[in-house]
């Protein structure tokens, strides 16, 4: 009896390890599973505003990139109102108020009101975080041309020096002869090309407008996913030049076709709007422009 008892006690002693470890499993498998249904139970984020709805399509992006943003906009929302002005906004960001955050904001600002709501700032911010290079140049270039000319005079250039020191002197405050250095072509302005190059040889002054680009992209999408847009951007752009130069579609694996009609939303390509992304770059909407002023000058 007393040895049935020992092998009793002895394999209840040696059970418990795993039952432990068992439970444990249990413990963490419910914890995860937890977790996908209190994701799959968040509320849709809804968005009202046409240029915010058609940006994020434009982009190929879902209730789970939404729901990011979303959770980004409200850490941003220090006070819970549902809104951000431009303290909290560049406060969360770490960045100096400045000429160039400033017209960020007001860009940001579609109606004016001194404040974001969550639509605003998925329109617009989307669309700065897709900025090129020559778009980032573009928008401080009509930033400092005040009159809209198409060129930086002197008192411009002097203002623009002086907005972007933040109390560090650019040149040595002879602007005058800087403006020589870049004015290539001796007019006494500055155009864009003349801009660009005054970039390439002094990146710095710029510098502030492209770190913006990099913060916004932290702060809406994060830079993870944002790789992940720009990768799924690239495959559809690939796919559009070889059609246009073929004239079909590139050939694809059965995998590759079942992937896309039935696994899209999990290991799939969301389709996206080139021409709509394209749309929203400066440079874009500069030709654009200059094509509609040539044309109403021709009909004229």
């Amino acid at each position: 009896g007393g040895a049935t008892r020992t092998a009793k006690a002895g394999k209840s002693s040696s059970d418990t390890p795993m039952k432990d470890s068992g439970a444990k499993e249990k413990s963490a498998l419910a914890v995860v599973l937890a977790k996908c249904f209190k994701s799959l139970a968040r509320p849709t984020v809804k968005l009202q505003h046409p240029q915010a709805i058609k940006m994020t399509e434009a982009l190929g992006l879902g209730q789970r990139h939404l729901r990011i943003m979303r959770d980004q906009f409200d850490d941003i929302d220090v006070d819970g109102s549902g809104n951000i002005d431009a303290v909290e906004l560049f406060e969360a960001m770490g960045e100096v108020r400045s000429k160039i955050t400033e017209e960020l904001f007001a860009m940001m600002d579609m109606d004016g009101n001194a404040r974001l709501d969550f639509d605003e700032y998925v329109a617009v911010a989307l669309s700065y975080c897709m900025y090129t290079k020559d778009d980032i140049l573009k928008f401080c270039f009509d930033l400092f041309d005040l009159d809209s000319g198409g060129t930086i005079d002197e008192k411009e250039f002097t203002e623009m020096c002086v907005a972007v020191s933040a109390g560090d002197p650019l040149f040595s405050g002879n602007f005058r002869m800087a403006l020589e250095n870049f004015d290539t072509n001796d007019d006494g302005l500055i155009d864009f090309d003349e801009f660009r190059n005054l970039n390439d040889r002094y990146p710095m002054i710029l510098h502030p407008a492209f770190r913006m680009q990099d913060k916004l992209q932290k702060y809406t999408l994060g830079e993870e996913e944002w790789v992940k847009v720009m990768e799924n951007i690239n495959y559809w752009q690939k796919i559009k030049e070889y059609t246009d130069k073929e004239g079909e579609a590139p050939p694809s694996s059965r995998w590759e076709r079942f992937r896309e009609k039935y696994l899209r939303k999990c290991f799939g390509h969301p389709p996206v709007d080139l021409e709509y992304i394209a749309s929203q770059s400066k440079m874009e909407q500069a030709k654009r422009a200059a094509a509609e002023e040539a044309r109403l000058k021709a009909g004229g």
